[in-house]
């Protein structure tokens, strides 16, 4: 399929080692290259976010529905980040 090419860094087989193991190589070089659009931020589309996230998706864009909803968006986004980054 033409991800054969792709390698991973050392880091990334290290964060990704227990998917490797469960998808094999060449699941996790496509799901790095899926582009995931939720929309909502309720309990469920949170924690999915939080699990795609750790799976090790290409992008995630979040929609938020209601304005009132910005601050709680920035928050969740922020805690993404910080259980993703190797850091």
């Amino acid at each position: 399929m033409g991800t054969e090419g792709e390698q991973l860094t050392e880091q990334e087989t290290i964060i990704y080692d227990s998917q490797i193991r469960v998808w094999g190589i060449d699941a996790l070089r496509r799901v790095r290259k899926f582009h995931v659009f939720p929309t909502g931020l309720k309990g469920t589309t949170v924690k999915f976010c939080k699990n795609i996230v750790l799976a090790g998706v290409g992008s995630l864009t979040l929609k938020v529905l209601y304005p009132s909803l910005m601050l709680v968006s920035f928050r969740i986004l922020i805690l993404l980040l910080l259980v993703v980054s190797p850091f």
